[in-house]
C-alpha cells in the first residue's frame, strides 16, 4: 500500500476559499488509471533537468498486443510503434497504474507536505505540476467510495491562492483552476458534495460581480459541474428542483454573468427529471425540450 498523510489545515480562510480539513490516505486499490489521453510518469534521475522538471512530463499511454484479462480489453500495437522496435518495455495496466499513483503521491507530498517550498517561491514547473495534480485528483474522486480527493484539490487551489497573495507573479488564479475543484466535488460521492460545489460557485459569482475579478468569472462548465453534483449526489427530488433552479439562475443572470445553459446543462436537467419521483416530471421534461428547441431556432 502506498500511503501519504497530507496533514491538516488550520481551517482558516485564505483567499476567501475555506481550506478543507482532514488527512488523506492513498492505497494502490485506488490506482489512478486513464484508458486514453494523457497520464503521468516519473522520469528516473535528473537526466540533465533540474529537480522540478524530472517528475513532470506528461506522456501518452501506449498500447500493446496483450489481452488484459482483469480489464477485459484488448490493445493492439502498430508496426512502427516504439514498443515494436523494442525501445519501450511493455507493462501491464496494473503496473502503469501503480507507477502513476506513486507519481501522484510523491508530487502531492512535495507541494503540500512538510518539505513544500516556502509560500511565494513556487517555480513555474512546480505550478504546472500542481495544475496537473489537481486534474488527476479530480478524476480520482470517481474511483473509490469515500475518496478524499476533492479536499486535496481544494488544498492545491488554496496553495496557489497563497502563492498569488504573496506576490508570486507566475500564478494566476482563474476559472479553470476553480473548475477543477468543482469537477472534483461533482465526481465525489461524499455527503454534502453538491452543497459544497454550489458554495464555491456562489463565491466565484461574488468575486466577479462584487470584486470585479474577471479571471474567476464562472463559465458554463462551472454551472454544469454544480448541476452534475446535484444530479449525482442529491436525492431524486432535490436533484430535479436544484438543477432547474440553477439553470433558471443562469437564464435570469444572462445580462450580468453572460453565461447561458448549453445542451449539456439541459440534458443533465432532463436526466434529473427522468429519475425524479415528481408527479409532473414528464410535463417538466417536455417543457425543457420545447425551451431547447426554441433556443435552437433563435
Amino acid at each position: 500500500i502506498v500511503a501519504l498523510l497530507c496533514g491538516e489545515s488550520s481551517g482558516l480562510v485564505a483567499g476567501n476559499l475555506p481550506i478543507s480539513r482532514g488527512s488523506v490516505g492513498l492505497s494502490n486499490e485506488e490506482g489512478f488509471h486513464q484508458a486514453e489521453g494523457q497520464g503521468w510518469s516519473y522520469v528516473g534521475g535528473n537526466g540533465g533537468h533540474d529537480d522540478d522538471q524530472r517528475d513532470v512530463l506528461p506522456m501518452r499511454f501506449v498500447s500493446w498486443n496483450r489481452t488484459q484479462t482483469t480489464i477485459g480489453t484488448t490493445f493492439t500495437i502498430s508496426p512502427d510503434s516504439q514498443e515494436s522496435r523494442g525501445q519501450i518495455p511493455l507493462e501491464t495496466l496494473e503496473e502503469k497504474s501503480k507507477r502513476e499513483l506513486e507519481w501522484i503521491v510523491r508530487n502531492t507530498e512535495r507541494i503540500l507536505g512538510p518539505e513544500a517550498p516556502a509560500i511565494g517561491t513556487m517555480s513555474k514547473t512546480m505550478i504546472k505540476i500542481t495544475t496537473v495534480l489537481m486534474a488527476a485528483w479530480s478524476r480520482r474522486a470517481v474511483k473509490r467510495e469515500g475518496s478524499r480527493a476533492p479536499h486535496v484539490v481544494e488544498r492545491f487551489l488554496q496553495r496557489l491562492i497563497k502563492e498569488q497573495d504573496h506576490g508570486n507573479q507566475l500564478v494566476t488564479i482563474n476559472t479553470s483552476l476553480y473548475n477543477k475543484v468543482l469537477d472534483a466535488w461533482a465526481n465525489s460521492n461524499e455527503e454534502g458534495s453538491a452543497e459544497r460545489n454550489e458554495q464555491i460557485l456562489m463565491r466565484m459569482e461574488q468575486m466577479f460581480l462584487q470584486d470585479e475579478n474577471e479571471c474567476v468569472k464562472p463559465d458554463v462548465s462551472s454551472y454544469n459541474a454544480v448541476i452534475k453534483a446535484y444530479v449525482k449526489n442529491g436525492n431524486r427530488y432535490m436533484a430535479a428542483t436544484k438543477a432547474a433552479s440553477i439553470i433558471q439562475r443562469m437564464e435570469n443572470q444572462l445580462d450580468t454573468m453572460g453565461v447561458s445553459p448549453n445542451r449539456r446543462s439541459y440534458n443533465l436537467l432532463l436526466y434529473a427529471f427522468a429519475n425524479s419521483n415528481l408527479e409532473d416530471a414528464a410535463s417538466h421534461a417536455e417543457d425543457i425540450l420545447h425551451r431547447m428547441w426554441a433556443r435552437y431556432q433563435d
